[in-house]
């Protein structure tokens, strides 16, 4: 393995998916292309009857985005310090398709991601990143899981009852 993409969203999964790929990129001597990528809805405004979108995403992204800018370098930063060869990726766009097509780009040999862990309905209703890329590549994938969603569901089993019998 000599490129890894690192996806990232600064959720609460997102230290443990650039942990791991720490460890990946200092065993195999990969480099990593660590991308956050920015999708949103235009925002409409109105000036009396006039609707008027703001801002536009042809602007300058580490302008518009400057927080999620930063906290990327960070990262990087953080990643250079130990060792790794780091190059950011700050893309607009939708993110299953932006992590495939950086992934192609960048002839990557895996790509490390965080899922959530949300419930069947929100799957349904909103779909996951993480499963849309595995179904769209074929390129590996390490799925870091999140710790509130390992919380979740241990919870969720230690409050399990056994089901009381109905009698006939």
């Amino acid at each position: 393995m000599k490129n890894l993409l690192v996806a990232v969203d600064f959720s609460d999964v997102t230290d443990r998916v650039v942990a791991q790929a720490e460890q990946l990129a200092h065993a195999c001597g990969a480099k990593v292309w660590l991308l956050h990528c920015v999708h949103e809805d235009p925002v409409y405004a109105t000036m009396g009857e006039v609707p008027v979108v703001l801002p536009s995403p042809d602007e300058d992204l580490s302008l518009r985005f400057a927080g999620e800018h930063q906290r990327l370098l960070k990262l990087a930063t953080t990643l250079r310090s130990s060792g790794i060869d780091v190059a950011t990726l700050f893309e607009w766009g939708v993110p299953t398709y932006e992590i495939l097509s950086q992934a192609k780009e960048h002839s990557v040999d895996m790509i490390v991601m965080g899922s959530h862990g949300h419930g069947a309905l929100y799957q349904l209703v909103f779909g996951s990143v993480a499963k849309s890329v595995m179904h769209e590549t074929t390129i590996p994938i390490l799925i870091v899981p999140s710790e509130t969603h390992k919380a979740t569901h241990a919870a969720a089993e230690s409050k399990w009852e056994e089901p009381m019998a109905t009698p006939y």
